[in-house]
C-alpha cells in the first residue's frame, strides 16, 4: 500500500511540477516562494519515510550500523545540491531520465 502512495504522490508532484513551470509569469520570485511551498507540503512527507527504506536496504546488505545510511543519505544530499547549483539543466535531465526509466520498470 505504502509503495502505492509513493508511487501516485510522485506521478502527481511530478505533473504539478511540470504545469507550474510552463507559466513564465511564475518564473520571478513568486516562483522560488511556490517551489519552496511544494518542498515543504509534498516534498518533505514524500521523502518522510526514507529512513524505512534504508533500514531494508541495509537489512539487504547486511550492514548492521545504521549511520552507513545516514552518511551516505546527507552525503548524496549535499552532491545533488552541488550538482544543482553548478549545472541545474544537467541535473533536471538526469532526473528526468531516471524518472522514466523507473516509471517504465513499473510497468
Amino acid at each position: 500500500m505504502i509503495n502505492k502512495i509513493n508511487f501516485f504522490h510522485s506521478i502527481i508532484f511530478f505533473n504539478i511540477c511540470i504545469f507550474f513551470s510552463a507559466f513564465e509569469v511564475l518564473r520571478d520570485n513568486s516562483f522560488i516562494l511556490f517551489s519552496f511551498f511544494l518542498i515543504l507540503t509534498i516534498g518533505i512527507s514524500h521523502g518522510a519515510l526514507d529512513h524505512e527504506k534504508g533500514k531494508k536496504l541495509l537489512k539487504i546488505y547486511k550492514i548492521k550500523n545504521t549511520e552507513v545510511f545516514y552518511i551516505t543519505y546527507i552525503g548524496i544530499a549535499i552532491f545533488v545540491i552541488l550538482i544543482w547549483i553548478l549545472s541545474p539543466i544537467l541535473l533536471l535531465s538526469l532526473f528526468f531520465n531516471i524518472c522514466s526509466i523507473s516509471f517504465w520498470q513499473r510497468g
